[in-house]
């Protein structure tokens, strides 16, 4: 599966320009994404022409980034102890230096998919025992990338070492206590219906089959089938998919409850 990034020159120039996370290894310069998402999203993003809305879609990941910010000489003594620390855990990761006064680590990972991500990885760096930047983990932030020259120190960031031989590995955190609930009330100028649609039928795909288990909230697994349709469909519409779905599933809702679920998702973001 081919994963897309937003590529962009400078951390305040976001048009919704993805392109494959593979195609990274041999740029140089600029900022990416955080986070990676799969190729129907991507092209939603691309053809909004802006990073807005991220939070809509779930995000992938294969590598942990880490900032470690450096504003006095006790703090970079405190980091290059804790980076010291994770030398001798032998966990494996490279150590960039940013350009700028910060650390940056790259920990690469077995590929992780979900809502739950980015505050899975803020609680791995926590039982890393690192101090560092936490409004990295969130699903629209970006990195800087290797090879970029520093607007105001004129350096690059550069490779200072790899370490170790074993690979991170974590489970992802509950979904349901970290999906927000936020949606856009029309298609983002420049949108076409056959993305748009494209996007309806694989968040249907995705959550249709586990999300409704016996051991499910399936009042929140209807919230997470249905806000992400928000933007594209109408009421009455995502009511239709919502009552037909709970239909057809194991132990279903209550009416009152789907409807409840469904108006939530529309009275959630009213302007």
């Amino acid at each position: 599966m081919t994963l897309y990034v937003e590529k962009t020159p400078a951390p305040y120039i976001r048009v919704g320009n993805m392109i494959p996370e593979e195609s990274l290894s041999s740029d140089e310069g600029g900022f990416r994404s955080v986070y990676s998402f799969c190729e129907t999203d991507a092209l939603v993003i691309k053809n909004r022409g802006s990073s807005k809305g991220f939070a809509e879609f779930a995000p992938s990941a294969v590598c942990l980034f880490i900032d470690i910010d450096i504003h006095s000489e006790q703090e970079d003594i405190d980091a290059r102890a804790q980076i010291d620390a994770l030398k001798a855990s032998g966990l494996r990761f490279e150590l960039w230096d940013s350009g700028n006064r910060s650390y940056h680590l790259h920990i690469p990972h077995p590929l992780k998919r979900g809502y739950a991500l980015p505050h899975t990885h803020k609680e791995v760096v926590k039982s890393l025992g690192i101090t560092c930047d936490n409004s990295l983990y969130r699903n629209n932030s970006l990195f800087r990338l290797p090879g970029t020259t520093h607007a105001k120190t004129g350096k690059k960031k550069v490779l200072l070492g790899v370490y170790g031989d074993i690979q991170l590995d974590f489970d992802l955190l509950p979904e349901e206590r970290f999906t927000t609930v936020t949606t856009y009330r029309a298609h983002a100028k420049g949108e076409v219906d056959s993305i748009a649609v494209a996007s309806i039928f694989k968040r249907i795909l995705e959550y249709v089959g586990d999300s409704f288990g016996e051991e499910e909230n399936r009042y929140l697994a209807v919230v997470r089938l249905i806000y992400p349709l928000a933007p594209f469909v109408s009421f009455s519409t995502a009511m239709e998919i919502a009552l037909l779905i709970n239909s057809g599933i194991r132990n279903p809702n209550n009416v009152e409850e789907v409807v409840r679920a469904v108006r939530g998702c529309y009275n959630t973001a009213s302007t």
